[in-house]
């Protein structure tokens, strides 16, 4: 999937929710990116570590996930993100 079609697909979906939680998609995504594979309990407890239920927002942002892009993410239980990363392969944390 080309870059610039994942980003401008993400700017022009019809978002329900405030700027915050589009903010809080895309660090969830950058994180993903970076950090590979990472179990659902694990991003409750980062991004969420005060939340009554922190599974809940977790499954919003999902969702918004696979409404604007579906296929960027996947995994169940486990979450990983299927775009590339120009950070990750600076670090040399990807493919080239």
């Amino acid at each position: 999937m080309c870059r610039r079609s994942v980003w401008s697909r993400w700017e022009h979906c019809a978002w329900t929710a405030v700027i915050g939680v589009r903010a809080l998609a895309l660090t969830l995504l950058t994180y993903l990116s970076l950090q590979g594979p990472t179990s659902r309990r694990r991003l409750r407890e980062l991004f969420w570590p005060q939340a009554q239920d922190a599974g809940a927002s977790l499954r919003m942002v999902l969702g918004q996930f696979r409404r604007c892009l579906p296929g960027v993410l996947s995994g169940e239980e486990t979450l990983e993100a299927a775009v590339e990363s120009d950070a990750a392969l600076l670090l040399g944390l990807g493919e080239s």
